[in-house]
């Protein structure tokens, strides 16, 4: 009998739930494991726990919870190295971003890489996001083990898939000072795309705009990004990150992985809007398969 591992990372946005009622039914997993935030919303985090559990006794699947202080960066990645420490590449994963941190994503991705894995990823969008998403953004922390090349006589390059959320885009340009900037947003008019996605940065960086597809296949879209890079790679210590569609942090581990010198940079909010998003569209879902093998 074949393995079947979802993983996933409990959310307290309603299409969670509504995700995961699509991906049990599709994916019929026996195992799953739930990386569960300590860090927000506590008590509507343990009624999720609750419909999850009951979720999963339907389908007859086996729950292993594994919390973790989204805040510290060390404490999640050694919980992720212990979640999946017994994956295997005999096993079919499954590896549900639709709530899950990108720290996270990228301390999975690793394991997955150690490991020599292949997966399918998903991700449910909502139907449509708050207002505002998330506020006082954390220092940014270069993620263990893909942290790029610095040299001290270069100036910076930060590559940047943006979102809608303009202050925490704007904390990584005034925490690099970078000289330039690559500045990726969506393609599409989705979710209001064209209206809220970011298109402004102060400080003084030659910025280079493009649109990208962060739902199009993970390497294809890391071969654009490559092709973005290329040209600065001797002149510049380049570093990535996305406050961007989720499927954008695949693209940019793989872009590290084939280019190691370029560094990967998160930084966690510490605070955000309990209204999120709502709903779920799940006609716009994104899949892909990423073999690590």
């Amino acid at each position: 009998m074949s393995n079947k591992i979802l993983i996933t990372s409990l959310g307290w946005e309603p299409r969670f739930l509504s995700g995961l009622d699509q991906t049990l039914a599709s994916e019929l997993p026996n195992q799953i494991i739930v990386f569960k935030p300590l860090t927000f919303f506590q008590q509507i985090s343990d009624v999720v726990k609750s419909g999850l559990n009951d979720k999963a006794a339907r389908y007859a699947a086996e729950c292993r919870y594994y919390e973790f202080n989204n805040g510290d960066h060390v404490e999640t990645w050694h919980t992720a190295g212990d979640a999946l420490e017994g994956v295997s590449e005999s096993d079919e994963i499954v590896l549900d971003i639709t709530t899950m941190p990108r720290y996270l994503i990228w301390a999975c991705l690793h394991n997955f890489d150690v490991r020599k894995v292949k997966f399918k990823c998903v991700y449910f969008p909502p139907a449509s996001y708050g207002e505002w998403l998330s506020a006082d953004t954390g220092k940014p922390q270069m993620v263990f083990r893909h942290s790029g090349l610095a040299y001290p006589d270069l100036p910076t390059c930060l590559l940047l898939f943006a979102g809608f959320d303009l202050s925490r885009a704007q904390h990584f340009v005034d925490f690099f000072e970078p000289k330039k900037i690559i500045l990726i947003t969506q393609v599409g008019a989705q979710l209001n795309n064209d209206s809220r996605c970011v298109g402004q940065l102060r400080g003084g960086a030659s910025i280079h705009s493009c649109k990208l597809d962060a739902y199009s296949n993970t390497l294809g879209l890391k071969d654009q990004l490559v092709e973005l890079v290329k040209s600065y790679l001797e002149d510049y210590n380049i570093v990535a990150t996305t406050v961007g569609p989720r499927p954008s942090t695949l693209a940019l581990y793989a872009l590290n992985r084939e280019l190691p010198s370029v560094g990967l940079v998160h930084a966690n909010a510490h605070q955000y809007n309990e209204n999120y998003s709502s709903e779920i569209n799940v006609s716009a879902k994104f899949e892909s398969v990423v073999d690590f093998s």
